[in-house]
């Protein structure tokens, strides 16, 4: 009777350990798992923060550009207006340079 005591405190003792085996080999699995997670969680933060900051820069970029525009905009149509102001000037010019001919002409002509 003690031999087979023996026998299935032995058969129980292989029983216990290929467990604690099984569950340490389970265990180190999820202590792998747990840092996959972990490194997937910091690579999705650093992902984030970087997309993120670009998300910021574009934003800034659109103002930044949107204002150099406005102020190229402005520019240009202050330049447009002189060019308009000097355009009329000259036209006034050509014009009374044309009546000055014009009179002139007429007397050059009564003279001949």
């Amino acid at each position: 009777k003690s031999e087979e005591c023996a026998r299935n405190l032995a058969s129980y003792s292989e029983a216990l350990d290929a467990k604690k085996t099984n569950l340490e080999v389970k265990l180190s699995k999820l202590v792998l798992s747990h840092k996959e997670l972990a490194q997937r969680y910091l690579d999705s933060e650093a992902n984030v923060q970087r997309m993120s900051g670009e998300v910021v820069f574009t934003h800034e970029e659109i103002s930044r550009l949107s204002m150099e525009k406005e102020e190229i905009m402005e520019e240009s149509e202050s330049q447009l207006q002189q060019a308009n102001g000097r355009l009329k000037e000259l036209q006034r010019n050509n014009l009374r340079k044309m009546k000055e001919f014009k009179e002139l002409w007429t007397k050059s002509n009564t003279l001949l």
